[in-house]
């Protein structure tokens, strides 16, 4: 059976770079493939997301119930197909996706015993506006996402979620070497 590791946190604390070099060093391991409206970005791995889906379509799988979840996030939307999900716990590999807070129980609900998550600790504000600023972010949105950060945080550590925490401040192989750690210490 398949396992799946979530990546949760806001935006900017690494998580994409963090998916990066787990699947770098695990070549045999893969993403569930998610939906959304946003254009694509530089920042985004292979497989990842199928970008541009239009609205129309968006609202066309959701009344098909063919979304385990979805999600409005800075005013994009975003779902995961029930079938991906179904593939990646049928697989003989460990699958990987990054999902915001609201839609893990959705995961849990669905998966049991079979969902490894972890939440990515933001770093300091002043790390988190260079990363934004790096990858392009207008300086209001970038400001919001930082607010965000303290709010996520917040509601991960009260929420009750079985969330493992990793911290983000210091090297990326710190955060990595973590996360394999406890996935190969579950298998």
């Amino acid at each position: 059976m398949g396992r799946i590791v979530t990546l949760t946190g806001p935006s900017g604390v690494g998580k994409t770079t963090i998916a990066g070099e787990l699947l770098k060093q695990n070549p045999d391991w893969k993403l569930v493939l998610s939906l959304t409206t946003r254009a694509p970005r530089d920042s985004d791995l292979p497989g990842e997301y199928r970008c541009l889906v239009s609205h129309e379509e968006f609202r066309r799988r959701e009344q098909l119930k063919e979304f385990l979840w979805t999600t409005l996030v800075h005013g994009n939307r975003y779902g995961t197909l029930r079938r991906c999900v179904d593939n990646a716990l049928k697989a003989d590999y460990v699958s990987l996706m990054l999902l915001t807070p609201d839609v893990l129980p959705a995961l849990l609900s669905y998966a049991p015993g079979k969902v490894l998550s972890f939440f990515i600790v933001p770093p300091k504000a002043e790390v988190l506006r260079a990363r934004l600023l790096k990858r392009g972010e207008a300086p209001e949105a970038i400001e919001r996402r930082v607010a965000d950060c303290v709010q996520w945080y917040v509601e991960a550590v009260t929420s009750g979620l079985p969330y493992l925490c990793v911290t983000n401040s210091g090297g990326i192989d710190e955060a990595v070497g973590e996360i394999m750690e406890v996935v190969f210490r579950q298998k």
